[in-house]
């Protein structure tokens, strides 16, 4: 395209954001229908959306075991980096144990 023209050209969105997003919706759309609309899912086996929302609003605020949501979530990551960079060092020390 000529550096003089007056013509933009705007970006798109690549196809898989828009296959993914799609995916997205429409999961969430049956995830609704299913529970919520039609009943065919009981609430014991998968909650509604909003049910789901609403218990996360409640582990956030409220603590359980000991710590809130957020303490359990940053007590998972800990472990996981410690257990990670465990198992790189063990391999970089002797790297035939993981070939």
């Amino acid at each position: 395209m000529p550096s003089g023209s007056a013509r933009s050209v705007r970006p798109t969105a690549s196809p898989a954001l828009a296959w993914g997003a799609g995916t997205l919706a429409t999961l969430l759309a049956l995830w609704i229908v299913a529970t919520s609309v039609t009943g065919i899912v009981p609430a014991r086996v998968l909650p509604s959306p909003v049910a789901v929302v609403q218990r996360a609003a409640v582990l956030v605020a409220t603590p359980f075991s000991g710590a809130t949501l957020e303490g359990h979530a940053v007590a998972s990551l800990t472990r996981s980096c410690v257990c990670t960079r465990s198992a790189i060092s063990r391999n970089a020390a002797s790297p035939a144990i993981c070939p």
